[in-house]
């Protein structure tokens, strides 16, 4: 008989790693801070992943990260360390079929500072964030500002899930875990009755 070849073809079902960030408001009427970065930390086969590429985005598209003309990757920092705002995604591409991973949310989160008069501080680094969406159009979301590290659940943060972070191996078609954080207002004019 003729010899038979047979070829097949599967949908590319990359094993990637996804962390979406969330925090409710716990009172009516009080918004969430704007550009908080909360921080969380990035294992892989029980290692930290430091310089793990990775993009980010949010409900209205991809966020693109610039300094000049030239795009500069998101990547986590040599502790593992990679940051997300209210509503944001980090997608961990090509990690690995049943690689093992760890992501843990630090007690503390980064808030930007402010001048005298309310404004927000930029960074003199000259990055610059873009939104890019579906059609590959870029609009301007704002500098990279200066951030000072402060407590989380001192400013009224408090973890709802997962609590004390999330574990696993990462399966194909895309591995998720979602954070959750409650947010209770503080107004530091009020007086505190006991």
């Amino acid at each position: 008989t003729a010899p038979h070849v047979t070829f097949t073809n599967e949908p590319n079902l990359s094993p990637d790693l996804r962390v979406t960030k969330t925090v409710q408001s716990t009172a009516a009427g009080y918004e969430v801070p704007e550009y908080v970065r909360f921080q969380f930390v990035l294992k892989l086969n029980g290692e930290i992943a430091a310089g793990e590429k990775y993009t980010l985005s949010d409900r209205n598209g991809e966020i693109i990260r610039k300094s000049g003309n030239n795009t500069v990757d998101f990547e986590t920092d040599e502790n593992g360390v990679f940051t997300l705002e209210n509503g944001q995604t980090a997608v961990f591409e090509y990690v690995g079929n049943n690689v093992p991973y760890e992501v843990i949310e630090r007690n503390t989160y980064l808030c930007p500072q402010k001048d005298g008069e309310g404004n927000f501080q930029p960074d003199s680094s000259g990055y610059v964030l873009y939104q890019k969406d579906s059609s590959g159009n870029e609009t301007l979301l704002h500098p990279e500002y200066r951030y000072q590290l402060r407590g989380m659940e001192k400013d009224g943060y408090a973890p709802v899930s997962p609590v004390g972070g999330s574990s696993g191996n990462v399966v194909p078609d895309m591995e998720s875990v979602k954070f959750v954080n409650q947010y209770t207002p503080k107004d530091l004019n009020a007086t505190e009755l006991k």
